[in-house]
């Protein structure tokens, strides 16, 4: 009998390459379970001034990039229907970025990577044909982060260490884990505990299983009803109330009467162990009903200034001073009209965020979306679709009266997975082949995107740390500010740190260059971000240098954006000048001056226009 010898040739079968399920598992697991719960002190904000948002957006890098490198090895894109509508939905909303009125640089491309990112990170979960083990282990990475998050809460709310460690706020005893937020705090425990009862509803009932898992998700609503109950108001009590009362149902249709008794015991005593909490315990009362007055208010103003340009919008990126502006003229007309609130970047509502910056286009995107999940949702199985439904609720309500997507990255994430639930099981999956030119191309994409994401992220980071340090240490040593790296990702921020030292360094010692390096960036600054603060120190430049009338019309200006703010008191005497130096500095900032004017022209326009 001949042999043949098949090695080294091209007839030699091809090993099968082992797929990486299992990395990609272990890569969510510790965004989930380990990343997002590292805290580290930083100024409190919003995006990437919070250090573990930057830590979260890096893995998600990773993450996508083993996504990328499967895709290159099996030569191959799963993808369902939802996948190409959700790209659809995307290309709308990033079209308002060719308006000419767009801001696009700082404000608007990173909130468009993270809506494509979010975008991405669903296709990579559709890529890997994972076991109904490990797609369910999804949802537990979700429990289990908002266990350790309630663990974290209770830390803080009984001041078991030092505020520097957790962040805790010491004196409200409000414990907001490591969002630094009561709110987003809830919708992401909230999305747990009803996450919990539906995983309770879908384990096996077999004889002889452990029931370590069953036992754990009895103890979820045990856990997390007494934060709930302390840190929720109104509307996000109805939207977990909902959510428990459509979980419980689907939990007594579908599981043992024992299971349904034991999680509804444990949420009945979770509650109570709140209500005694949230009476032995003083809670800041004050700072939620100030949140309960700016949220009425922002809203109907949001939807003043949706009507006034409803098809195009004010551009991206230029919500906040237009905010400032809409709010003024509209106070100057009608005295009983609110004023706007300062520093305020989002109008509390993500459907009017869109609306307002980009107009008609991105509404049409995002119910275009809204439309196919809920049609996806009701594909599913009759007696599960509310259960399913059920799952978005608190995350979704949240979007609709606040800003959880902008204060964690880990509520988008979340929101992605739970997308990707509903789609593999109501959908089936189609294939399309790739050429050898895509795979390489996307292999190497897999390898730029992780070295790209992570190399931003750390020097976001580091330059976080490093305006912390600079705002927190006494007396002020602007020799910190050299140490930042990249300060691309707080540009704003830390510009305001380096030239409102370099005005105080002006005014102490009759610096005239100096005070003048602060007007030439606070003239640009105000148009992009109008604050009290900016204002006053303009203010102060301005008399320092003696020019008396342009102090005056900056705070002329200031008082018409901030009603409520007195300019009136700021006053110091102006320091000795060199005549020869005046003039020299004067002319550098001739055409930064003549732009500040534009409030005023857009002031008696708006006037003119009512």
């Amino acid at each position: 009998m001949a042999i043949i010898h098949l090695s080294g040739t091209r007839l030699a079968p091809q090993k099968a390459k082992a797929p990486l399920n299992r990395t990609f598992m272990f890569t969510i697991g510790f965004v989930f379970i380990i990343a997002m719960h590292i805290y580290i002190p930083n100024s409190d904000g919003i995006g990437l001034a919070l250090p573990f948002n930057t830590l979260i957006w890096a893995c998600l890098g990773l993450i996508i990039a083993i996504g990328l490198y499967h895709i290159a090895s099996t030569k191959r894109i799963r993808y369902t229907k939802l996948t190409i509508a959700l790209l659809i939905c995307c290309l709308i909303l990033t079209l308002p970025v060719f308006y000419p009125i767009a801001n696009l640089w700082i404000l608007t491309l990173p909130r468009l990577a993270s809506l494509w990112s979010g975008w991405l990170f669903f296709v990579v979960l559709q890529q890997f044909n994972l076991s109904n083990l490990h797609k369910q282990r999804l949802l537990w990475f979700i429990v289990i982060a908002a266990i350790i998050e309630v663990i974290l809460g209770y830390v803080q709310f009984f001041n078991l260490l030092p505020k520097e460690l957790l962040g805790s706020n010491t004196f409200t005893q409000m414990p907001f884990g490591i969002f630094q937020d009561p709110s987003v705090m809830v919708s992401f425990i909230s999305t747990g505990l009803v996450i919990s009862g539906y995983l309770l509803a879908r384990q096996q009932r077999k004889y002889g299983q452990k029931v370590s898992r069953t036992l754990f998700l009895y103890l979820v609503p045990l856990i997390t009803a007494p934060l709930i109950i302390i840190l929720a108001r109104e509307l996000e009590w109805i939207g977990t109330a909902f959510g428990f009362v459509i979980i419980a149902t689907y939990l007594y249709r579908f599981s043992t009467p024992q299971r349904f008794s034991g999680w509804i015991s444990s949420s009945v005593a979770g509650i109570g162990f709140g209500l005694i909490l949230i009476s032995a315990n003083s809670v800041d009362a004050q700072s939620f009903q100030k949140q309960q007055i700016e949220r009425s208010t922002l809203f109907p103003q949001a939807i003043d200034m949706l009507i006034e340009k409803p098809f195009t919008g004010y551009g991206y990126g230029r919500f906040e001073p237009e905010y400032i502006l809409y709010s003024a003229r509209q106070h100057q007309l009608n005295a009983d009209y609110p004023v706007g609130y300062s520093s305020v970047e989002h109008p509390l509502n993500e459907t009017l965020y869109w609306g307002i910056e980009g107009g008609l286009i991105p509404i049409v995107g995002i119910f275009l979306a809204m439309i196919m999940v809920l049609f996806k949702i009701y594909s599913a199985r009759r007696g599960t679709r509310l259960a399913i439904f059920s799952l978005f609720i608190p995350i979704v309500l949240h979007s609709q009266m606040g800003a959880p997507f902008y204060h964690s990255a880990i509520h988008w994430l979340v929101f992605i997975i739970l997308l990707y639930w509903i789609d593999q099981r109501t959908s089936k999956y189609k294939i399309h082949s790739i050429s050898k030119v895509t795979k390489v191309l996307i292999r190497g994409t897999s390898f730029v995107v992780p070295t790209i994401t992570s190399a931003y992220m750390l020097m976001a980071l580091q330059t976080n740390m490093t305006l912390f340090r600079f705002e927190h240490s006494f007396p002020k040593d602007s020799r910190i500010l050299t140490q930042t790296v990249y300060p691309i990702s707080q540009q704003l921020r830390y510009e305001w740190n380096l030239y409102s030292d370099s005005l105080k360094q002006g005014l102490l010692t009759g610096d005239a260059l100096a005070i003048k390096q602060y007007i030439v960036w606070a003239l640009q600054a105000i148009r992009q971000k109008p604050q009290e603060l900016y204002y006053s120190n303009l203010i102060m430049a301005y008399l320092g240098l003696g020019e008396i009338s342009k102090a005056n019309q900056i705070r002329s200006e200031a008082s018409f954006l901030f009603p409520n703010h007195d300019f009136s008191t700021i006053d110091i005497e102006p320091i000795v000048l060199d005549e020869e130096l005046n003039q020299n500095t004067e002319n550098n900032v001739i055409e930064e001056e003549s732009n500040s004017v534009d409030f005023d022209t857009e002031k008696k326009e708006g006037a003119t226009k009512k």
